[in-house]
């Protein structure tokens, strides 16, 4: 083991405690909203969270010792604007009896992959107990081995306690994604579903125009049309339906982005990279799709269309 911790709950698990942040410098009429993780000394250096100042909790930082916690960036700034967090006291929501000190101001930590920072207090697990946590572990050993090893010492201490399967720091943060990932799966498939119909749609549309345009297509090779010029002219009637199509897409989108914005994290629902590569893939789609019946116009014999008319 290079590093062992423990957190209730852990504080990128996704599950949070919340309370209500009491300041004890003044009076709140709205008083912020906090998630609250009880953790063990030296869990913010392994889950990979520095100070901006101050200290992490110690051993001296026990039940009886006076009370501490540390906040980070979002609460300090929103409590303490203009000054430094550091000596400051609050208290643990309105029936909280304490005066905490504020001892550290630690970076914003992601409680969920997909949503961004809130106010977080980080109390002494010692001070602010809790009957369910977790263990963070740092080692070199492979997973199998890992867990034999929790197992063993684990049982040492009380063979009646229910442990769950320990689990990489990875697959806890992938696991906050799991309700979003659901619903980007099915949304996929309809949208893939509905990708099918759309270029199957161009495809049957210009195959009839084609096939409806063929004594006019006869006559241009007739008079001298060169194959790839009835190609190219296809082609255009192709994309410009794909370019109607991008064209309303990119309305319909920017007039929905509001109810967008609540299925995206990390980018804008207007972000302009993103509706070019989309529209250029629309375009790449609907060219693939005009393109048999395109090469099928450049095949037309005029004699025999022009004779079947």
């Amino acid at each position: 083991m290079t590093g062992v911790a423990f957190a209730s709950p852990l504080p990128v698990a996704g599950r949070q405690i919340g309370l209500t942040v009491a300041p004890r410098d003044r009076a709140e009429a709205h008083p912020p909203q906090s998630s609250l993780s009880s953790i063990s000394p030296g869990t913010l250096s392994l889950l990979g969270a520095p100070l901006d100042h101050g200290r992490e909790f110690t051993a001296q930082d026990k039940d009886g010792a006076p009370p501490v916690v540390i906040v980070n960036r979002t609460l300090a700034r929103l409590l303490w604007p203009s000054q430094d967090a550091l000596g400051k006291r609050i208290a643990l929501g309105p029936g909280d009896t304490e005066s905490r000190e504020v001892v550290g101001v630690v970076r914003d930590l992601h409680t969920t992959l997909d949503t961004p920072t809130g106010p977080q207090i980080y109390a002494p697990y010692a001070q602010v107990p809790w009957p369910f946590g977790s263990l963070v572990l740092r080692s070199s050993l492979t997973p199998a081995a890992l867990r034999e090893e929790l197992r063993r010492e684990l049982s040492g201490i009380d063979s009646t306690l229910p442990v769950a399967p320990p689990r990489p720091l990875e697959s806890v943060l992938l696991g906050t994604l799991a309700r979003r990932s659901f619903f980007a799966l099915v949304l996929t498939f309809f949208a893939g579903t509905a990708l099918l119909l759309a270029v199957s749609g161009v495809y049957g549309a210009l195959s009839y125009l084609v096939a409806q345009r063929r004594r006019e297509l006869a006559i241009r090779a007739a008079l001298g049309a060169r194959p790839g010029q009835v190609l190219t002219h296809v082609l255009r009637q192709g994309l410009l339906l794909g370019v109607l199509g991008v064209v309303i897409g990119a309305g319909l989108a920017l007039a929905s982005s509001r109810a967008l914005a609540a299925q995206v994290f990390g980018i804008s629902a207007t972000d302009p990279l993103s509706y070019a590569a989309m529209g250029f893939f629309m375009l790449a789609l609907s060219g693939l799709a005009t393109l048999w019946p395109a090469f099928r116009a450049t095949r037309t014999d005029p004699a025999q269309a022009l004779r079947a008319e």
